[in-house]
């Protein structure tokens, strides 16, 4: 090991350990940011096109976790992730609403 590196790490953390700790804060704050929205008055929340494509892959995961519909749109730098709060159809809550009565 040269200038300190041993095993490939440098001040004791190795690059893998980094890289663990680096997604597991990102994962934090998107699935802050979706239960934000999921306690919100929003319906709607687009993800912009600057994500990358690890962070569009766990925005469709942590969207999935929090049922949640998700889907992307366009193409190239232009995609981007669309996350919707699932709505009842009117039909079916006025089924259900009528066998409770």
């Amino acid at each position: 090991a040269r200038g300190g590196e041993r095993g490939g790490e440098r001040g004791g953390v190795g690059w893998k350990e980094a890289r663990k700790e680096a997604d597991e804060q990102l994962r934090r704050a998107k699935r802050a940011e979706l239960v934000a929205f999921v306690e919100g008055g929003e319906r709607i929340l687009d993800f912009p096109p600057s994500l990358n494509s690890f962070e569009r892959m766990l925005v469709h995961a942590l969207a999935e976790e929090l049922q949640l519909e998700h889907c992307s749109h366009g193409e190239g730098h232009k995609r981007f992730i669309r996350v919707q709060k699932k709505q009842t159809a009117p039909e079916t809550a006025a089924v259900e609403l009528s066998r409770t009565v």
